[in-house]
């Protein structure tokens, strides 16, 4: 937990200046993504509160530069501790659900997570998996409403604002006619592919 306290306060201090420097990126995306794979899934409490903040930071500050990780993270570490089941301590089964409601409250983690996802047929449906989570842990089945139900529903409230916030933000559709096409002067907002954008910037760079 200690090193981990480190890591946290150089991406905070510095974090930009990691996916600018191959050589901080390369430990990042290896070294430091197998530790935290490694130490994470036993849910002790405050190695997982170390890594959640970490992941939370690695995400704010170079997320387009972690796809894989991310979902590494989520589908061994995030998802099933949120789950709660088995001898997962409850302390545990909170920190990941704070993590997961973290991260739902970052404006792009949605669609990021939808278009990357769900969306490619060759990856996980990770969005649908994140809100069946909540959505089960979020309605008491005999047993009384606690901490874990209560943050399935903020997460999944912060998921329907970002949707709501997304769609105040995008221009009317001006010039659809009443067969439903869209005139030249429509300007729809477009959603904006970060981890393919990055890739291709990579691959030209390298190419060149």
């Amino acid at each position: 937990a200690c090193g981990l306290q480190l890591v946290l306060a150089s991406l905070e201090s510095a974090g930009d200046a990691f996916a600018r420097h191959s050589p901080l990126l390369v430990l990042v995306q290896d070294d430091l993504s197998r530790a935290v794979l490694a130490v994470a899934p036993a849910g002790h409490p405050p190695v997982l509160a170390a890594v959640a903040a970490t992941v939370l930071q690695l995400y704010m500050v170079m997320h387009s530069e972690l796809k894989l990780q991310l979902e590494a993270f989520l589908r061994m570490v995030l998802l099933p501790l949120g789950e709660g089941r088995g001898e997962i301590p409850q302390e545990s089964q909170r920190i990941a659900l704070e993590c997961i409601v973290d991260l739902c409250r970052q404006p792009n983690f949605v669609p990021d997570l939808y278009m990357n996802f769900d969306c490619d047929l060759e990856r996980p449906n990770l969005f649908e998996e994140l809100t069946a989570l909540l959505s089960r842990n979020a309605f008491p089945v005999n047993t009384q409403l606690n901490a874990t139900h209560l943050l399935s529903l903020e997460g999944l409230l912060a998921v329907v604002a970002g949707i709501a916030d997304r769609s105040a933000m995008a221009p009317p559709m001006d010039g659809a006619g009443a067969s439903g096409d869209v005139g030249s002067d429509a300007d729809p907002t477009e959603y904006v592919d970060c981890w393919v954008a990055a890739a291709a910037a990579k691959n030209s760079g390298g190419g060149g």
